[in-house]
C-alpha cells in the first residue's frame, strides 16, 4: 500500500476486524499536564489495553486478515514480549496455534505472560535477530503464518486504528506525541491524519537517570521534558478544539 486513500480503507478495515476483540482505550485529558504546559494534552490510555500494550491491535488484525485454512495451521513470530503476548491471545481466541521464539533475554515476567496466553515458546539465542531467524525457519518448514512485531502491512493497519479513534474523540488536534510506536516511525504517511495534518511527533526513551528508576518517555518543549507512561499516546490540541470535545 502506498497511497493515503489505501492506507486509510486498510485502517478502516482494521477497526472493523477488530471490534469486540480489542479494547477501544480511552483519550483521557490530562489536567495536571494541560495546566503545567499551558495547553489542552490529552493521553490516549494503551496502556490499559487487553494485553497491557497497543500490540494487540495490529496481531489481531493481522491473525484475522488470514484466511480460515492459513489460520488454522496457526502463526509464528519472534518477540521480546508485549506483540508475542498479543499474537498468542488473538490466536487463542481464534482457537489456533501460536509459537512464540524469544531470545534468552526476555525478562522472566514477559515469559510468563505469553505461558498465560497459551502460547508454544522457543527460546533461541541471545538476540531478537536469533530469535526472528528460528520463527521464519519454522514459518517455512511447518506452513505455520509468519506475522512479525511491526513491518507488515496488516500489523501496522491494525495498530492504526488507535489514531482513528483519536481523531473520532477528539477532532482536528495540533500535535500527536508517540511512545515507542516504531510502525508509525517508519511509516510516517499516516492517513487519519492527513485530514487535518497535525504534528505526529515520535517520542524517544529517555536517557536521563530517571530512567534507570523506571521506564519513561519524554517530549522536550521550551527545553522541559515530560515524563509519558509507556505505551501511551499524547494529544495536544487547541483550547477550543477540546472545549469541543468534552
Amino acid at each position: 500500500m502506498q497511497s493515503l486513500e489505501d492506507w486509510s480503507a486498510a485502517i478502516d478495515a482494521a477497526a472493523a476486524r477488530i471490534k469486540g476483540r480489542v479494547a477501544r482505550t480511552e483519550l483521557r485529558r490530562a489536567d495536571h499536564l494541560s495546566a503545567q504546559f499551558g495547553v489542552p494534552i490529552w493521553l490516549k490510555l494503551e496502556n490499559r489495553q487487553i494485553t497491557g500494550a497497543f500490540k494487540l491491535r495490529g496481531a489481531t488484525n493481522a491473525l484475522l486478515a488470514l484466511d480460515d485454512e492459513t489460520r488454522s495451521r496457526g502463526v509464528t513470530t519472534a518477540s521480546t514480549g508485549n506483540h508475542g503476548r498479543a499474537l498468542a491471545h488473538a490466536a487463542r481466541a481464534a482457537g489456533t496455534r501460536c509459537v512464540v521464539h524469544i531470545s534468552s533475554l526476555v525478562p522472566g515476567n514477559k515469559v510468563a505472560a505469553l505461558k498465560e496466553e497459551g502460547a508454544e515458546i522457543r527460546v533461541v539465542g541471545r538476540s531478537q535477530d536469533e530469535a526472528d531467524v528460528a520463527a521464519r525457519a519454522l514459518a517455512r518448514d511447518e506452513g505455520l503464518a509468519y506475522i512479525p512485531p511491526f513491518d507488515h502491512a496488516d500489523v501496522i493497519a491494525g495498530q492504526g486504528t488507535i489514531g482513528r479513534e483519536i481523531l473520532e474523540d477528539l477532532p482536528e488536534p495540533e500535535l500527536v506525541l508517540l511512545g515507542r510506536v516504531a510502525e508509525v516511525h517508519r511509516h510516517p504517511p499516516i492517513p487519519w491524519w492527513a485530514r487535518t495534518r497535525p504534528r505526529l511527533v515520535p517520542a524517544p526513551p529517555s536517557t536521563s537517570v530517571a530512567k534507570r528508576a523506571r521506564r519513561r518517555y519524554t517530549w522536550a518543549r521550551h527545553s522541559q521534558v515530560l515524563p509519558m507512561p509507556p505505551w501511551t499516546w499524547m494529544a495536544v490540541s487547541h483550547t477550543e478544539r477540546a472545549d469541543r470535545a468534552q
